[in-house]
C-alpha cells in the first residue's frame, strides 16, 4: 500500500491523483498559493477513516447512505453542541443495518497505541446492551474485514 510522498507522514489515505495525503495535500496547495499553509496536527484517527470509507464505496456501494460517519467532535459551543444531541463518546462510525445477531454495527478508529475514552467505554457498553456490535479498529483493513463477515450475515443484498 502506498503511503504519502511527504517525508515523516505515513498516511496511507491518499489523494486521489496524487501522492499525497488530504492534510499534506492542503498544506501543498496553501503553499501554492502563497498563503500561510496550516499546521498539520497528527490525525492518524482520521487518515484510517477516510481509507476505510474510500475503500467501503468501492466494495460496498450499496451502503451509500446506511454507512456513516457519526459528527460527535470538533470545535463547537458546548451548550449549542448539547441542545444539538451531539454527544462525546460516540462511535466514529455507524452502519445501519441489522444482521441475524445484532441490530446494527459501531466502529470505532484508533491508531498506535491510543485506547478508548471513558465516555467511548460508556458508549460501547450502552449499545451492546441495546443489542448492536461494536469494534475498535486500528486499521482500515481491519475494518474493511470487520464489515464483510457482518454483511455476510444479513439479508441486505
Amino acid at each position: 500500500m502506498k503511503t504519502c510522498a511527504t517525508p515523516k507522514c505515513k498516511s496511507t489515505a491518499l489523494v486521489r491523483g496524487s501522492d499525497l495525503c488530504l492534510q499534506c495535500y492542503s498544506a501543498k496547495l496553501d503553499q501554492e498559493k502563497g498563503t500561510k499553509a496550516k499546521r498539520i496536527m497528527g490525525h492518524e484517527e482520521d487518515d484510517i477513516q477516510a481509507e476505510f470509507f474510500f475503500n467501503a464505496a468501492i466494495l460496498f456501494p450499496k451502503l451509500d447512505k446506511l454507512l456513516y460517519h457519526a459528527c460527535n467532535e470538533g470545535k463547537r459551543d458546548p451548550k449549542r453542541a448539547k441542545r444539538i444531541g451531539i454527544k462525546s463518546g460516540v462511535a466514529d462510525v455507524h452502519l445501519a443495518i441489522a444482521n441475524h445477531q445484532y441490530h446494527s454495527l459501531y466502529i470505532e478508529f484508533k491508531a498506535g497505541k491510543n485506547t478508548q475514552t471513558d465516555e467511548q467505554i460508556e458508549f460501547q457498553k450502552q449499545v451492546e446492551a441495546a443489542g448492536n456490535k461494536y469494534v475498535v479498529c486500528y486499521s482500515a483493513a481491519q475494518a474493511i474485514e470487520i464489515l464483510k463477515d457482518y454483511l455476510l450475515t444479513t439479508n441486505y443484498r
